[in-house]
């Protein structure tokens, strides 16, 4: 990870970040990076949910193919654990005690199977004592069906228990099959209840590993320089029960993306804004909407408001504001004699004018960021939480106030 971010500092030049392509570039880059890390998270993950403070050592089979190509050591050791469960099983078979003490003392001490040698070696050591007294020879010892049945039951019990960590719903879904294996003593039927088990958390581990990694790869922005609404959207992604990669690559796009345009703001220069202006200009016109006058733009270039008219009529206008940072401020505006005297029909009827207005202001944003532009907005509002309305009469007094050439420049908020 630490090459990954040497790379990418060097080669972050000033013509990558001048380029059309540098958000798309970055974007990249940031996938690679973590896609790498996600690897690396969700191996982790899923280690502590099959292994935990004990597994059985068949358990790493499930997880070696899953190990990051970076941790060749841990993956080298996950397969001699693994080539001893050959081991463990021959020397069972033919209950070679020996073998099976050398066994004991190499295995892991996570590893369930030390338990199981320890009790046949006690139980070989009982044998062998019975042996002498009973002056008999067996060459092996059968498990008893009673502990055999014991045996499916605590399996059970692990994976129920595991199953409800990860999906409360599908637990409690199995919940009277569990119940049914805790008290037969029929083996057939409690086997099948235990592969149901089995395979109902098999089929749902992997959907929860990956939403918890990527929940976790989120979380870490949730203590960062975000606005507001970034942050809510960050809250309710980590109070989903599942979530989706569709879900975080968008969340975590418009959070690298928020990130990137603020540094680049801090250095906006004259030559950006103008070239921002000169854009801005162009995406409205090819849209249908006019600057009201030939000076809107020099005004729009020095942080002045700009009003500019519309296809939906001569009462509804489009106020826009440019600072020195490259901060767009865009608000849709109805001017009408008086807004009590609106009927609902009248008000519907904005709405829906509005958000035809917000998908024009998408395709306004996307063409500025296709033609190397990065900005933020402010004041960006649905239809239905908020429609501004202004009287006919505010709008003389401003149209008055731009036609005074030597008027200061017009910082009246919007």
């Amino acid at each position: 990870m630490e090459k990954f971010r040497d790379d990418f500092l060097s080669s972050y030049t000033l013509n990558i970040f001048k380029s059309p392509m540098h958000t798309k570039w970055v974007d990249d880059k940031m996938n690679n990076f973590n896609a790498l890390l996600f690897n690396v998270k969700a191996f982790i993950k899923l280690l502590d949910l099959e292994i935990g403070e004990k597994a059985y050592i068949k358990a790493l089979k499930g997880i070696v193919d899953k190990v990051p190509e970076e941790c060749k050591n841990l993956k080298e050791e996950i397969e001699k654990y693994i080539e001893m469960e050959q081991e463990i099983k021959k020397a069972k078979e033919h209950m070679d005690v020996e073998s099976l003490k050398k066994i004991y003392y190499e295995l892991p001490s996570f590893a369930k199977d030390k338990e199981e040698i320890s009790n046949i070696l006690l139980r070989e050591e009982l044998i062998k004592e019975k042996k002498k007294q009973e002056n008999t020879s067996r060459k092996q010892t059968k498990i008893d069906e009673k502990d055999e049945i014991e045996n499916i039951k605590k399996e059970a019990k692990e994976y129920y228990e595991k199953l409800k960590k990860i999906s409360e719903t599908e637990a409690e879904r199995l919940k009277f099959l569990y119940e049914e294996l805790l008290k037969s003593d029929d083996k057939f039927r409690i086997n099948l209840i235990l592969e149901e088990i089995k395979y109902v958390y098999a089929r749902k581990k992997k959907q929860f590993v990956k939403s918890e990694t990527l929940k976790e790869m989120i979380s870490k922005h949730l203590s960062g320089d975000l606005p507001k609404s970034l942050k809510e959207e960050i809250k309710a992604f980590l109070e989903k029960e599942i979530v989706s990669e569709e879900e975080y690559k968008d969340l975590n796009s418009r959070i690298t993306r928020h990130l990137m345009e603020k540094k680049e703001r801090k250095s906006i220069s004259k030559e950006d804004i103008d070239k921002l202006s000169r854009f801005l200009s162009e995406s409205l016109r090819r849209l249908g909407y006019q600057i009201v006058n030939d000076e809107a733009i020099e005004r729009l270039k020095k942080g002045e408001v700009v009003e500019i008219n519309t296809p939906f009529g001569e009462d509804y206008v489009v106020r826009i504001r440019l600072d020195e940072k490259g901060i767009l401020t865009l608000k849709f505006v109805r001017y009408v004699e008086d807004e009590n005297n609106l009927s609902m029909y009248e008000k519907e009827k904005d709405k829906a004018i509005a958000k035809r207005w917000c998908d024009n202001q998408k395709e306004i944003i996307e063409f500025l960021r296709n033609n190397g532009i990065a900005l933020e907005l402010k004041n960006i509002m649905e239809p239905e939480d908020r429609f501004y309305y202004e009287k006919k009469e505010k709008r003389k007094s401003i149209e008055g106030q731009t036609q005074e050439k030597d008027k200061k420049t017009f910082k009246r908020s919007i």
